[in-house]
């Protein structure tokens, strides 16, 4: 199995009013990322550059191992995209899709999306142009899993769903990681997705990586921390906006696993307090 889902080095977009600097970008195979960043902050154009969508120059950009150029039939028989730029015609519907579209795939599934079109109750006659919200995503996203993909890239996926429709289309992206050789690639604003199936997270900010780490890092080392006394010395450099308390201080960490030898409680933050963190200061992790 090769090492990386998605690589990329030296990536650069360049448009009149925005500019894309990417170093370095890989998802590991088997892995969950989860992309996150203001509106505005260059996620669209990551997942677009990385799909050879865009004017984008890069020395090294694969998909799979591959590069798009040299590759594409592999790559798309081997991907799955799911994006509000690459929507079906609105007068499609689930039937015709199948028929139009699905033979562009090697692996197309037709009993695989009946399965999933009756376990999601989509209707078979109805264009797309009429579903809801929540229709168009999973539908996008059933017609992407049943060419069994290995590499899934998502933009938004959870945007505007009820908590249900939410649920539902984590429920469907978890089920699809259970192979070890799958991988998935995802944009939100929601943490509470992260929550639930991110293995990494990459903060864009202004076209630039912010950090990247795996969740369990991140958890470990961006906590809360209460204290008596004066904060330690040794973690000053540290800490985000301590507050005094009755009897000393408390504030957030960003490096609670190498500090649990003081003398001061740390408690776990929540992924939304971590990245609500990130906009007062970035310590490298």
């Amino acid at each position: 199995m090769i090492e990386n889902a998605i690589s990329a080095e030296n990536l650069r977009v360049h448009y009149p009013n925005f500019d894309l600097f990417i170093d370095h970008f890989d998802l590991p195979c088997g892995y969950v990322m989860g992309l996150i960043g203001r509106n505005g902050a260059g996620k669209t154009t990551l997942i677009e550059a990385l799909l050879d969508s865009t004017p984008a120059r890069a020395q090294h950009c694969k998909l799979l191992g591959m590069q798009m150029d040299q590759n594409e039939r592999q790559i798309k028989n081997q991907l799955g995209v799911v994006s509000d730029r690459f929507v079906f015609p609105d007068s499609y519907h689930a039937m015709k899709l199948m028929r139009r579209i699905g033979p562009f795939y090697d692996q197309f599934d037709e009993v695989l999306y009946h399965k999933l079109l009756n376990r999601f109750r989509l209707p078979l006659g109805k264009p797309f142009g009429e579903f809801s919200a929540g229709m168009k995503v999973k539908l996008s996203i059933i017609f992407a899993l049943s060419h069994h993909p290995k590499l899934m890239i998502l933009d938004e996926p959870t945007a505007n769903l009820d908590p249900v429709s939410r649920r539902e289309v984590l429920d469907l992206l978890y089920e699809f990681m259970q192979q070890e050789d799958h991988s998935l690639l995802f944009s939100t604003h929601n943490t509470a997705d992260l929550d639930k199936i991110a293995d990494y997270v990459t903060c864009l900010e202004n076209g630039h990586v912010k950090f990247s780490a795996s969740k369990e890092i991140l958890m470990e080392n961006w906590q809360h921390f209460r204290c008596e006394g004066k904060i330690p010395k040794e973690m000053k450099a540290f800490v985000l906006k301590p507050k005094p308390t009755e009897t000393g201080w408390e504030g957030m960490c960003t490096h609670a696993a190498q500090l649990r030898h003081l003398p001061v409680v740390f408690t776990p933050a929540t992924l939304e307090e971590i990245m609500l963190a990130q906009d007062l200061t970035y310590e490298e992790l």
